[in-house]
């Protein structure tokens, strides 16, 4: 089921929710963390939501037969081993690849792969041995100043937005803080200065 608009009804505080199964839902407030989706659905009650795009790729590999002691950093590239021994490959793109042919986009993964290496200078991963097993690309949409935006946006009360870059790592902190500022009324000391409004406007 996927959200395809938020309303509020003329008639009384309620906010109606579509889906796309044809299905409603009805509800006196709304917490709107749907990432990308998060634009277009406030674009539909007028209000704008700066933000920038970047991408990122998750590559999978077939399980090697050695063992990464820790999690690898590098500007581009993140590479992290799972316990059946799947190396996964973070990597960081300048540009939209969602077009790109299937033999470009595996030199790219490659050259970059290449560079984390010897960026580490480690020779127990031989890029030849790996095999992709998974290639996905992903869009993360952030906002504009790179800082989160939480809390109530425009001027349709009951609308609370939740947009900002590492969603998951925050989202046990900001669910529990957000749920009492709507539930208390007061707006939490945390939240204030991530406010939506020094960004968005309606």
């Amino acid at each position: 089921k996927k959200v395809v608009s938020i309303e509020k009804r003329a008639s009384s505080s309620e906010l109606v929710v579509s889906c796309d199964d044809g299905s409603t839902l009805i509800s006196d407030y709304i917490v709107l963390a749907a990432g990308h989706g998060s634009i277009q659905l406030l674009k539909q009650l007028g209000i704008a939501l700066p933000y920038e795009c970047t991408y990122g790729l998750i590559v999978e590999t077939k399980p090697v037969n050695f063992t990464l002691q820790t999690v690898l950093d590098t500007p581009d590239v993140k590479i992290r081993q799972c316990v059946d021994g799947r190396l996964i490959f973070n990597i960081d793109c300048s540009e939209d690849m969602d077009s790109t042919d299937e033999a470009t986009l595996k030199c790219t993964i490659s050259n970059k792969i290449s560079s984390a290496l010897e960026y580490f200078d480690i020779n127990i991963i031989d890029r030849d041995d790996l095999v992709f097993s998974s290639i996905k690309l992903g869009k993360r949409a952030i906002p504009e100043d790179g800082l989160p935006l939480i809390g109530p946006i425009g001027n349709t009360s009951g609308i609370y937005l939740v947009f900002t870059h590492s969603g998951v790592t925050l989202a046990p902190l900001v669910g529990r803080l957000l749920m009492e500022e709507i539930l208390s009324g007061k707006t939490s000391k945390l939240l204030s200065h991530w406010n939506p409004g020094r960004l968005c406007a309606s």
